[in-house]
């Protein structure tokens, strides 16, 4: 019994999408990835079974495509750490309040 099957990949670039510089695994050389849509197909007697599409960097130079990393997130700088109130510090604001309501 004879089975067919087989796959396509299409990959379509992202309209102002990432462009990354980074070695190539199947070229063995850097070169410049860009931002692709890719899609596989599978098929099994002319018939598409299977329809994936998942985004991913792709080599401009042989099409060699790599999983498309999240960016991580730039670190804030915390807030000055605020000074210790006394209970001195807090008595003298309450007076300061209560003379400014009329208390």
């Amino acid at each position: 019994m004879w089975l067919v099957f087989g796959n396509r990949t299409r990959a379509r670039r992202v309209p102002d999408g990432r462009t990354v510089e980074r070695a190539c695994e199947d070229c063995g050389a850097v070169r410049r990835f860009v931002e692709c849509d890719v899609q596989d197909r599978v098929n099994v007697f002319f018939v598409e079974v299977a329809q994936l599409t998942s985004r991913r960097l792709v080599c401009e130079h042989c099409g060699h495509d790599v999983e498309l990393t999240v960016p991580t997130a730039k670190a804030t700088p915390a807030a000055p750490a605020r000074p210790a109130v006394g209970e001195k510090d807090v008595d003298a604001k309450l007076r300061e309040l209560k003379k400014k309501m009329g208390l």
